[in-house]
């Protein structure tokens, strides 16, 4: 994400006044894939990754207690 905000504010610094032609719906669109995208990833992979570590220790835990 923050490299997209650098290049939205890149976008506003080389152009005083903006608006939107062709090139900055390019980009524009671009930077929102970009942000789904990697909104996508890490809460398909990343976060269930994390739950499924998380529920193993604590079967381990639990095991362990009954022991």
């Amino acid at each position: 994400m923050p490299f997209a905000m650098v290049g939205f504010f890149l976008m506003i610094i080389q152009k005083i006044t903006f608006k939107f032609d062709f090139e900055s719906i390019i980009l524009l669109i671009l930077i929102v894939l970009v942000f789904v995208s990697s909104f996508y990833f890490t809460f398909k992979f990343s976060i269930y990754e994390q739950f499924k570590k998380l529920n193993s220790e604590i079967d381990e835990i639990l095991r362990l207690e009954k022991e």
